[in-house]
C-alpha cells in the first residue's frame, strides 16, 4: 500500500495516551502485474497520487489506469487473483495488524559527527578553544597508513530511504482512507511512503505425549514463540549478562596501604651486598599487600526487554527445531512420587538432564523430581537463557506451552478512540 504522511497524533487508551503518525493509505491502482513465467518473478505494481506531466513512456505505460505520481512494487507469492486496474484500499487493515513502513526520512545536510553519531566532542578547557565538536582521530599511520573503511565522519545525513519495523494499527478511518499506527513515520509531512503487512501470528503442530510417553495428540504453537531464527549474539550477550548478574562482588584484598605492618626499611638500602628492600607491607614478601587484588564492586548489566525475550525465544526455538522440546498433557500428581517422573523421562527417551516446565508451581511435583540427578522443575514465567542452556531437554505442560506464549508471544493491539485534526 502506497500513502502519504499526514502528521503525528495523540490516541487515549484505557491505559494512557499513545502517539501516533496518521497516514493517508490510498485508493492505490494497480498498474502492473509482474508474473514469474514472464518477468521471472512475482510482483505487483500500485499507483498512488494524480500526475500532473508524465513523459511519453510514462504515458504508455500507465495508459490503461491513469496518471500517477508515485509507482511501487511489492513482491507477493500469488498474483492470480490480481489484475490491473484492481483497487487496493484502508480496508485491507484492521486495528492489531503489523505493518513495515518505509519513507525517504528529512535531510540535515551536511552534518558533523556531533550531530550525525552523536560524539561527545572534545574538553571546553585546557586549551581547546576550537576543538569542542572536532571528531579526533580518524586512524593510525604507518600500518595500515590509511582511513578504513566505515570510519564514522562527518557527512551527509538524513534524505535516505528507512523502513520502521513493527508499528502496529490502533485505528483504521475508511471513509478518509487513514491508517493511524502507533509511533512514527520516517518522512516529513505530505511525505510518500509505503507500508507492508506483515503475516500475522501464525501456528505449527506438535506432538503431545502423556505419562506413558505415548501419543495423545496434537497442540497448534505460535511460531513467533517456537519458531525463531537463531540470533546467537544476543543469546550470548544474554547469558553474559544474567551469569555476571549473579555475581555478588564481595571479594576484597587488602591493598599495601591496608596490610597491618610497620613502613621501617628492613634492612639499609646500601652497602648489604644484597637486593634494595622495601618494609614488610611490600607485595613481593608473604603476608604484604595484594596488587591488583579484588576489591567489592558490582558486575551487573543491563540489557534491553526486547533483547532479553529475543533471546529467550531463540532458545525455546532451538529446542523445538532440535527435538529436545517435550509437550504432556498435564502432570497431575496426587502425592509425591519419584517412581512416576522417571518413567515418564524414560518413556519419553530423556536420559540426560531435563527441565519440567508447568504453569505454575506444583508442590507434589518438586518433591518427586528433587532426588533425581540432571532433573529441575520450575514454573513457566521463571524460564531463563542460562538454565535452558544448561539443560539439554525441556519437558513442558500445554499449560505451560500457553504461559509462555502470553509472556513472550506479540501482542495485538487494543482498540483505540480518538480523532485526528
Amino acid at each position: 500500500m502506497i500513502g502519504r504522511k499526514i502528521g503525528m497524533t495523540q490516541l487515549f487508551h484505557d491505559d494512557g495516551e499513545v502517539v501516533v503518525t496518521a497516514i493517508e493509505a490510498g485508493p492505490c491502482l494497480v498498474t502492473q502485474v509482474k508474473t514469474e513465467a514472464k518477468d521471472g518473478y512475482n510482483a505487483v505494481q500500485l499507483g498512488f497520487g494524480e500526475a500532473k506531466l508524465l513523459n511519453s513512456p510514462q504515458k504508455g505505460h500507465l495508459k490503461e489506469t491513469g496518471q500517477f505520481k508515485h509507482l511501487r512494487e511489492f513482491s507477493v507469492e500469488d498474483v492470480s487473483s490480481v489484475q490491473v486496474g484492481q483497487k487496493v484500499d484502508v480496508d485491507m487493515f484492521k486495528p492489531g495488524d503489523l505493518l513495515d513502513v518505509t519513507g525517504v526520512s528529512k535531510g540535515k545536510g551536511f552534518a558533523g559527527v556531533v550531530k550525525r553519531y552523536h560524539f561527545a566532542g572534545g574538553p571546553k578547557t585546557h586549551g581547546q578553544s576550537d576543538r569542542h565538536r572536532a571528531p579526533g582521530s580518524i586512524g593510525a599511520t604507518t600500518s595500515p597508513g590509511r582511513v578504513l573503511k566505515g570510519t564514522r565522519m562527518a557527512g551527509h545525513m538524513g534524505d535516505r530511504r528507512v523502513t520502521a519495523r513493527n508499528l502496529k494499527v490502533l485505528s483504521v478511518d475508511l471513509a478518509r482512507h487513514l491508517l493511524l499506527v502507533k509511533g512514527a513515520v520516517p518522512g516529513s509531512k505530505k511525505g510518500c511512503c509505503s507500508s507492508r503487512k506483515l503475516v500475522g501470528v501464525s501456528r505449527v503442530q506438535v506432538q503431545v505425549y502423556n505419562l506413558k510417553g505415548k501419543v495423545a495428540g496434537q497442540i497448534e504453537i505460535r511460531d513467533d514463540v517456537f519458531v525463531v531464527p537463531f540470533n546467537e549474539t544476543v543469546v550470548h550477550q544474554a547469558l553474559v549478562r544474567q551469569l555476571a548478574n549473579r555475581r555478588l562482588g564481595t571479594a576484597d584484598t587488602k591493598k599495601r596501604g591496608e596490610v597491618s605492618g610497620s613502613t621501617r626499611k628492613l634492612f639499609a638500602q646500601k652497602h648489604t651486598g644484597r637486593a634494595r628492600r622495601g618494609d614488610v607491607r611490600s607485595p613481593l614478601l608473604r603476608g604484604g599487600g595484594v596488587t591488583f587484588g579484588p576489591h567489592p564492586r558490582s558486575y551487573h548489566q543491563d540489557m534491553p526487554r526486547k533483547m532479553r525475550r529475543l533471546a529467550l525465544r531463540c532458545v525455546l526455538s532451538g529446542k523445538a527445531s532440535g527435538g529436545e522440546l517435550k509437550v504432556i498433557e498435564k502432570l497431575e500428581l496426587d502425592s509425591p512420587k519419584t517412581k512416576t517422573i522417571l518413567d515418564m523421562l524414560v518413556a519419553l527417551g530423556i536420559g540426560d538432564s531435563v527441565i519440567i516446565a508447568t504453569a505454575e508451581t506444583e508442590a507434589n511435583l518438586v518433591k518427586s523430581a528433587r532426588n533425581l540427578l540432571g532433573v529441575k522443575t520450575m514454573p513457566a514465567p521463571l524460564l531463563n537463557v542460562a538454565a535452558l542452556l544448561s539443560f539439554k531437554d525441556l519437558v513442558m505442560t500445554v499449560d505451560a506451552v500457553r504461559k509462555a506464549e502470553e509472556l513472550w508471544g506479540k501482542k495485538s493491539a487494543p482498540e483505540a478512540v480518538g480523532s485526528v485534526n
